[in-house]
């Protein structure tokens, strides 16, 4: 079964190695987004997003629970 979250919070653009997408929800905490829609790439948007949960991997980013965008809504 896949363990889906409603998220709601801040994008942010990180510049470590690459680059990638993030969203820090209002209690703080990051969650790494792995495919992010041309919409979403803004920094400082607010949004809701419904989010897969994907397992837990070892990264060069080492930042936040990785995630796939499933749906959104721009705030």
């Amino acid at each position: 079964m896949t363990k889906t979250k409603k998220l709601q919070g801040t994008i942010q653009y990180h510049e470590l190695a690459s680059g990638f997408w993030g969203l820090t929800d209002a209690r703080g905490k990051h969650w790494r987004l792995t495919n992010v829609p041309d919409a979403l790439k803004k920094e400082g948007l607010k949004v809701q997003i419904t989010a897969k949960l994907l397992p837990t991997e070892f990264s060069i980013f080492m930042w936040g629970q990785p995630v796939e965008v499933l749906d959104y809504y721009i705030d």
